[in-house]
């Protein structure tokens, strides 16, 4: 049996189909966690993002418009559900301190998300969105609400800070 396309499957869970949703769900769930992960640098954060941007996805189908958009429609909703949760960090409570840059690497990640991680928002969003979501530019610019030219920016700037951030570390260890 062939697999249902995202836009057939948005298509069905935009008139009530929760088990079209659940479809949705099942094949962009590790991709979403992983994005919000990244974007918060918590990997329970990133968990709890997820799951949001489901349920609001849910809630607000009746909104989407066109069912092939779905993705960037749902990267704009995870973007901002993540960037809430980053927010509500309990280390971004506290002055002067960057949850990213605070937040030890652990074995699991090791430091290309780590450092990743530390990036200001605007560049890791862009980075998360395009290598960990695999979204195209003008659905990262759809989803941030950019232009692509500054998604494409964005990218390019985000790259070489964090090949800075790499090149800084190996010096020393």
């Amino acid at each position: 049996m062939e697999t249902e396309s995202l836009t057939d499957l948005a298509r069905r869970a935009k008139r009530g189909d929760t088990t079209a949703f659940e479809a949705i769900v099942a094949r962009l769930g590790r991709r979403a966690v992983a994005t919000a992960h990244l974007i918060t640098g918590d990997l329970h954060a990133g968990e709890e993002a997820a799951q949001d941007a489901f349920v609001t996805a849910w809630r607000k189908l009746d909104q989407l418009r066109d069912p092939a958009a779905f993705r960037g429609w749902f990267a704009r909703i995870l973007s901002r559900e993540a960037g809430r949760h980053r927010r509500r960090s309990p280390l971004s409570l506290l002055p002067g301190v960057d949850p990213q840059v605070a937040a030890p690497p652990n074995a699991e990640r090791g430091d290309l998300p780590h450092e990743a991680g530390a990036l200001k928002p605007k560049y890791r969003d862009v980075l998360a969105l395009r290598y960990v979501d695999g979204l195209g530019y003008q659905e990262i610019a759809v989803a941030l609400g950019l232009t692509v030219a500054r998604v494409k920016s964005r990218l390019h700037d985000g790259r070489e800070r964090l090949r800075e951030r790499l090149a800084a570390k190996r010096e020393r260890n």
